[in-house]
């Protein structure tokens, strides 16, 4: 994350994640079954403002996400794995100190997927924090978007 010189509230932020999938053999009707290994990139901006008495956090995000293909057992399972690109757009209303809530849309931009699979259209979430924690330091962090 990056503060931006022009609005020191607004922030860029970009990210990664690889998850290397192992195979399981706790299964019914197959010996061995493993998820393709994932990648996922990120990149975002949000920024703080206060609207009446109430701090927001608006935010937009880039998602790309790659995973490949299942294995079922010595078998690549030719309708798992792909690409989609996502841009997800949230808002955070900051209540107090402790206490936010917010709502995002994960959108679909592009999709690449292998053979034929359901995927899920738009997502949209919603959530509630509340932090207990005393430090304010970590408070300031915590109630930061992306």
């Amino acid at each position: 994350q990056a503060a931006l010189s022009i609005r020191k509230s607004m922030l860029v932020t970009t990210s990664a994640y690889y998850r290397l999938n192992t195979a399981s053999d706790n299964l019914t009707f197959h010996n061995s079954y493993k998820f393709g290994n994932e990648i996922q990139f990120f990149a975002g901006i949000s920024d703080n403002f206060v609207v009446g008495t109430v701090s927001t956090s608006p935010s937009l995000l880039l998602r790309l996400r790659r995973a490949g293909k299942d294995q079922i057992e010595d078998f690549s399972n030719d309708n798992t794995g792909g690409t989609w690109l996502s841009l997800v757009p949230g808002l955070n209303l900051n209540l107090t100190p402790n206490t936010a809530i917010g709502v995002s849309a994960d959108l679909p931009l592009y999709r690449d997927l292998n053979g034929f699979q359901i995927t899920t259209t738009n997502k949209f979430t919603a959530s509630l924090l509340i932090n207990i924690s005393k430090n304010e330091t970590e408070l300031r962090q915590i109630n930061r978007p992306l």
